[in-house]
């Protein structure tokens, strides 16, 4: 018993350094390996069921969460990372479960008090966030999540000063934890971009993200070089007639989130949003090896999915998970009749929204100018590689001229998916569904100009995004 309890724990340990050098896939191993020693150690039930969630496998890690819960009850860290898992797949209710069984254990628990507010802007119900942190907040030092979540809530309702102070409290609190300095650098970032002191937002942005080591892009060159025009005319397409699947493709902050929005208030449309599954289909088997049988179990085991994620009047239903340009080639196969939407934004747009979000252990190029602007390239060959090499329309939706004259857009977007125009999907910001991407605040608002020609503001700084960029760079 003593030798295994020694190599469980050295296993962990190990799981744990992979977990912190953010290698989430190793540490996904290591822990599966350490439960085998121990299938009902709370812990590691716990730790592997948070590692399942960041690999986008969230609805398994629900339940070794759950038997985690059961061994230990009132455990806040369980309750948690079990209301991050359920937010993952959209159990709201039981987000709300467990972050109410945390704040009954701890009424001031700060971290389960943003994740309660979060979820009520996130779902269009900002009302109900009012006095949620008034008690948090009147004690001398208020924890760095009660402060993170007053600047979130003044950014919504617009009193950028006090939100200011709490996110600048954050940051120069010497014992703030590094997530929370780098979540209130991004809060102040926002803060003071909305009150036009544009130098002072972008050192915020900068500092934030610089506190993470960036990831270098992903390269173009595999993609075109493994799904080459023979590869795809060697495959027969499958006999699966869905319509369903809407695939919506872009990069972050290209507008995704709007138009899966727009689609979605579509009385028989709905969106499993960055949904992971096709993501997990595309590594399953080398694309030298697919057949049209395989491909046609694959497109089978993804209708179940949106079977059990939406309701089966929804004919047309939304995926824009990460990295959708990297699915195209292998979903025109599996599916004859799915659609294809490629999302564009100004490039420089784009980038610098990107640097300017949080996207957590996601999208880690993100956190470097340069890095940004080359990913971008590499989207663009992809992109281009697909037009060339497939018969399929892929509609380009431009996200300048949507906000422009947004009625003539939104009529081409439905008839691209051959769905009857709807008033309703001009009134998309009216919804109360959840909407899980960095973009929620903004799709709560109707269609705005005021992100065009944002980078105007920060020009002097993006000379690294703009060499990165070489010919969508600004003239």
């Amino acid at each position: 018993m003593a030798k295994s309890k020694q190599a469980i724990h050295k296993i962990a340990h190990q799981a744990e350094l992979a977990f912190r050098e953010e290698n989430f896939s190793r540490s996904l191993i290591l822990y599966r390996k350490a439960l085998k020693l121990d299938k009902n150690d709370a812990e590691l039930l716990k730790r592997y069921g948070h590692i399942l969630t960041l690999n986008g496998k969230s609805k398994e890690a629900v339940g070794y969460l759950e038997r985690s819960c059961k061994r230990r009850p009132n455990h806040i860290s369980t309750l948690m990372m079990l209301s991050f898992a359920r937010l993952k797949i959209g159990e709201l209710d039981g987000v709300l479960d467990a972050l109410n069984r945390v704040l009954k254990i701890e009424p001031d628990h700060g971290a389960a008090l943003l994740g309660k507010l979060t979820l009520y802007l996130d779902s269009g119900t900002p009302e109900l966030a009012e006095g949620l942190l008034e008690r948090a907040l009147s004690v001398e030092r208020p924890d760095p999540h009660v402060l993170i979540a007053q600047a979130k809530l003044a950014r919504t309702t617009k009193n950028y000063a006090v939100g200011i102070d709490a996110a600048t409290r954050v940051l120069e609190d010497p014992d703030t934890p590094k997530n929370l300095r780098v979540s209130g650098g991004f809060a102040l970032g926002h803060l003071l971009d909305a009150s036009g002191e544009y130098d002072r937002a972008f050192e915020a942005y900068r500092v934030a993200n610089s506190a993470r080591t960036a990831a270098a892009p992903s390269h173009a060159k595999s993609t075109i070089t493994t799904w080459s025009k023979s590869l795809l005319d060697g495959i027969d397409p499958t006999a699966v007639q869905s319509e369903r699947l809407v695939l919506v493709i872009g990069m972050p902050r290209s507008g995704t989130t709007l138009t899966e929005q727009i689609i979605s208030a579509h009385p028989l449309a709905d969106t499993v949003g960055e949904a992971p599954m096709i993501l997990q289909l595309l590594t399953r088997t080398t694309p030298s090896a697919l057949t049209t049988e395989r491909l046609t179990e694959y497109g089978e085991e993804y209708l179940a999915y949106l079977d059990e994620q939406v309701p089966s009047e929804c004919t047309r239903v939304v995926d824009k998970h990460m990295n959708a340009d990297k699915s195209v080639g292998m979903l025109s196969k599996m599916y004859p009749n799915a659609k294809f939407i490629h999302c564009m934004r100004d490039p420089s747009d784009c980038c610098l929204s990107a640097y300017f979000q949080n996207f957590g252990h996601n999208l880690p190029f993100a956190r470097d100018l340069k890095n940004i602007g080359e990913q971008y390239l590499s989207h663009r060959e992809i992109m281009d590689h697909w037009d060339e090499v497939l018969d399929r329309p892929i509609l380009k939706h431009v996200y300048e001229d949507l906000v422009d004259d947004p009625e003539p857009h939104v009529r081409d977007l439905l008839a691209h998916i051959d769905l009857e125009w709807d008033e309703s999907c001009m009134r998309f910001h009216e919804t109360k569904k959840f909407v899980r991407t960095a973009s929620a605040t903004q799709v709560r608002k109707p269609i705005y100009k005021s992100s065009k020609q944002r980078w105007r503001n920060y020009e002097k700084h993006l000379g690294p995004l703009f060499d990165a960029l070489g010919g969508y760079a600004p003239k």
